[in-house]
């Protein structure tokens, strides 16, 4: 049960990241409002663009975003791992407790069993004995 749980909050997780990494990141604006890649765009072709290294900030502010809700998770995670885990040590005594009122109820259905058994025997011996007797003094 435990690793079942550990492998669907892993996959959780997973998912989790894959929803990260496929939102889309607006575009930026310049201080007129007009998209940045707008401006690129309309340039001439003989300017190329200069890298600001905004991609490989943009990336790690998702790592970063990600580490971040992941350590927020993560308390929650470990927090239901570990009532799981209690709700599972609960389960275990309350099935052996059963097992054990099993195990005492069938010991002692064989135990009126028997001593039906021997009431019956007791009652067919005593009819017998009852008959004889009566036969006797007829």
């Amino acid at each position: 049960d435990i690793n079942q749980v550990l492998n669907g909050v892993v996959q959780q997780q997973q998912q989790q990241q894959q929803q990260q990494n496929s939102l889309q990141i607006p575009p930026l604006q310049n201080g007129s409002g007009t998209p940045v890649f707008s401006e690129l765009s309309s340039t001439p072709s003989s300017v190329s663009p200069v890298s600001t290294g905004s991609g490989s900030t943009a990336s790690n502010g998702n790592q970063q975003q990600s580490m971040m809700q992941n350590s927020h998770s993560l308390p929650e995670l470990q927090c239901q791992v570990t009532q799981l885990s209690d709700r599972v040590l609960r389960e275990q005594r309350r099935r052996r407790s059963l097992e054990h009122a099993v195990r005492r109820l069938t010991e002692e259905n064989r135990r009126l069993q028997d001593e039906s058994q021997a009431a019956v025997q007791q009652l067919r011996r005593f009819t017998e004995w009852f008959f004889q007797t009566i036969d006797r003094q007829s």
